[in-house]
């Protein structure tokens, strides 16, 4: 059964004709881009009956939401990844298409998947809850759908600040400094290097491991996603898990792994960067963010995954952050909407 649209999604199509079907949706999590753009694309086939379209996704867990969706509203449409779709063109194994999909179109902005606008030369629509500056290489933002008109669940942001041990703390003003000496010195390439040497220090802090474990024990019963930004983070954390006998699945690269969570089987999954984007549960009802990169993007995108609506749902997203470092920048990375909860707290100890 096809849902019923919500208001704004039926005047997409008026938007991206009027722009001359080249644009972007902006839209928040939750708010039903996929199904905005299906009957746009609805449309779009009455214009344009023999038109050929591509939809392109990051990643097979969105391409296969993508199927679904195109087959509720009988669309006949090709999917495929980004790369499968710059590997294919560089090979001349793909046709022109009429129309192309990008979801997800902040990906366009990378180096390797910007070659995708090199080999598509018509109409476009571009998808992303922060599409940052890709409206420079697809076109201008046509529309732009807020919380307040997104299907989302209520939800609480609890931001949990954690102090560094002493020896943290020298090791990080260390840090610091070198990052002070390189923007003295002005080289881009040292200052990228400085920065992200700090960046990764606290990444990986060793505190991240037991507070995470402790919300998991605050919310047993519940369905919940923990987001790790290091893959040995990650592992770490499963293991801890394993040894504490408590079932979950660490989702790095196999679909199997996360099958596992998806079917109930486990309620808790552990994942390293490949979840934060188009991945829809509506049952998880708790994030825990063990590490995160610092940007809109990126918090925008995790706390999407589990503010999706569902009876009676309530989702509390936990945030960890090492007090005194740029963790802290997380909390001005995204104005949030009045009826949000924000919650600050701070952790003296384990």
């Amino acid at each position: 059964m096809i849902p019923i649209p919500y208001e704004w999604q039926p005047h997409l199509y008026p938007a991206w004709r009027q722009s001359d079907f080249r644009g972007i949706l902006k839209a928040t999590t939750g708010a039903g881009k996929t199904i905005a753009s299906c009957l746009a694309l609805q449309s779009y086939l009455i214009d344009h009956p023999d038109a050929r379209i591509l939809i392109l996704a990051p990643r097979k867990e969105i391409i296969t939401q993508w199927h679904k969706e195109l087959d509720n509203h009988s669309i006949n449409a090709d999917c495929m990844s980004y790369m499968s779709y710059i590997s294919k063109s560089a090979q001349n194994k793909t046709e022109p298409y009429d129309v192309l999909i990008a979801d997800e179109c902040h990906n366009l902005l990378t180096p390797v998947q910007s070659r995708t606008l090199g080999y598509h030369t018509g109409h476009i629509l571009g998808l992303s809850a922060t599409p940052e500056t890709s409206d420079r290489i697809i076109g201008p933002i046509i529309m732009s759908i807020d919380y307040d008109e997104a299907d989302i669940c209520p939800f609480t942001v609890h931001y949990r600040r954690f102090p560094l041990t002493p020896r943290q703390q020298a090791s990080y003003q260390r840090k610091t400094e070198r990052v002070k000496e390189a923007l003295k010195k002005n080289p881009y390439d040292r200052i990228n290097w400085a920065i992200l040497d700090r960046r990764a220090f606290c990444y990986d802090l060793e505190q991240r491991i037991p507070l995470a474990i402790n919300l998991i024990e605050q919310n047993e019963g519940r369905r919940i996603m923990l987001f790790c930004e290091r893959q040995k983070q990650a592992i770490t954390l499963s293991q801890a898990l394993t040894d504490s006998g408590t079932p979950h699945a660490l989702h790095l690269s196999s679909k199997k792994d996360l099958q596992r969570f998806l079917s109930h089987e486990v309620d808790i999954v552990i994942s390293c960067k490949m979840l934060q984007e188009g991945f829809n549960d509506p049952s998880a009802d708790v994030a825990i963010i063990v590490s995160s990169a610092t940007t809109s993007r990126s918090h925008l995108q995790t706390i999407g995954r589990v503010i999706r609506p569902q009876d009676n749902k309530h989702a509390d997203i936990h945030v960890l952050l090492a007090n005194d470092t740029t963790d802290l920048e997380l909390t001005k990375a995204v104005r949030w909407p009045s009826n949000v909860k924000i919650v600050h707290s701070i952790i003296d100890s384990l």
